[in-house]
């Protein structure tokens, strides 16, 4: 069948009578729009290395005394100082401190020209956030804004779903604009079944904003630092899965000299800090297998059947550190293997092999 001109002209004209009745086209997006929200774009920063992005919301969980406030604070000074972000846009909303510990923060802080604004200080409440929130949505002040809120819960009923579906709706538009919200959050007080943390409050938050990140220690034996990894379980970037940061626990007298000493770890210094937890945790096992080298002991099951008797250590934990340190590296190996007889596992300590002291861990 073929169309005519008049044909396909009608069939145009109907097309676009249909389009104009359809009941969701008087809220597509047309290009007036478009354009402004072009304008309010806002390129992939970070502005929490490795962390959090600008233009995207991200709640970081922790359990209390992790360090939360310590190492964000560090970081957005670190993003003021790189030039990545203008303190003069920064709100750091202080809502879970004391007054000594605001002050300790302002002395940080003001260098950066960050701004802190806290509970019942020059009339600000929670009910005034959330209109400045609307204001800054409706003038266009939200783009470039980045926001902390510090803690979450004081924000928002995290138990109550309907409160923090309305809450992430209002963050939502706000992020639209331009707009930056870092949220710090609590886990519950017990880890689930797999000995993780587990956020706390319902899953609206998690479901909602673009990042969320739990932060825990990381059991190390270091007694002069902290490290705390920060695991990333929803993300809409290429922000790495896991990040790694550290702080002194010993040797410093002030919160100024804890923020001092905040460092993000580069990959290299983290497969080094995973290397020596692992000796750490394997050090009895290995000065044992060494033993049992220097006594002749050297086919694979003779050892592990004589560091059973010598030790608690099971016979499997054994034949795991016998493979995890077997091969010809100097530095990240102990013993070599090689073939023996009835292919028998024949293992030999390193000439150079780098010594490990149980002191040290």
């Amino acid at each position: 069948m073929e169309f005519t001109d008049k044909d396909l002209a009608a069939g145009t004209d109907h097309a676009c009578a249909d389009e104009a009745q359809h009941p969701l086209g008087q809220f597509a997006i047309n290009d007036t729009q478009h354009q402004e929200m072009l304008a309010g774009r806002v390129d992939d920063v970070e502005v929490l290395t490795r962390i959090a992005l600008k233009g995207q919301s991200t709640v970081i969980y922790a359990a209390p005394n992790t360090g939360k406030t310590l190492v964000t604070l560090a970081l957005l000074c670190e993003a003021v100082q790189n030039g990545r972000v203008s303190g003069k846009n920064i709100y750091y909303v202080n809502m879970d401190d004391t007054a000594n510990g605001m002050l300790e923060k302002l002395m940080i802080v003001n260098q950066f020209g960050i701004q802190i604004l806290g509970g019942d200080i020059n009339g600000f409440s929670v009910s005034q956030f959330h209109l400045a929130m609307l204001r800054m949505i409706e003038d266009g002040s939200a783009k470039d804004s980045v926001i902390v809120l510090d803690t979450l819960k004081k924000f928002v009923d995290l138990m109550d779903k309907s409160n923090s579906s309305n809450f992430t709706n209002l963050v939502r538009r706000f992020v639209m604009k331009g707009g930056t919200l870092i949220a710090l959050a609590h886990t519950n007080k017990n880890p689930g079944a797999d000995g993780r943390r587990k956020h706390s409050g319902t899953s609206d938050v998690v479901d909602d904003f673009d990042a969320a990140l739990m932060m825990e220690l990381v059991e190390d034996g270091d007694t002069e630092r902290v490290t705390v990894e920060l695991s990333n379980f929803k993300k809409r970037s290429n922000l790495p899965e896991k990040s790694y940061c550290t702080y002194a626990k010993k040797g410093v007298n002030s919160y100024a000299e804890k923020f001092e000493s905040v460092k993000m770890l580069n990959d290299a210094e983290v497969e080094a800090q995973r290397i020596a937890a692992q000796l750490s945790k394997d050090s009895e096992a290995i000065s044992a297998i060494k033993d049992c080298l220097l006594n002749g002991v050297v086919k694979r099951m003779d050892i592990a059947k004589e560091v059973g008797k010598q030790t608690d250590i099971s016979r499997r934990v054994v034949l795991e550190v016998l493979d995890r340190y077997a091969g010809t590296d100097t530095v990240l190996h102990q013993w070599s293997v090689r073939k023996g007889s009835h292919n028998a596992q024949i293992y030999s300590l390193m000439p150079n092999a780098a010594p490990v002291d149980n002191d040290e861990f």
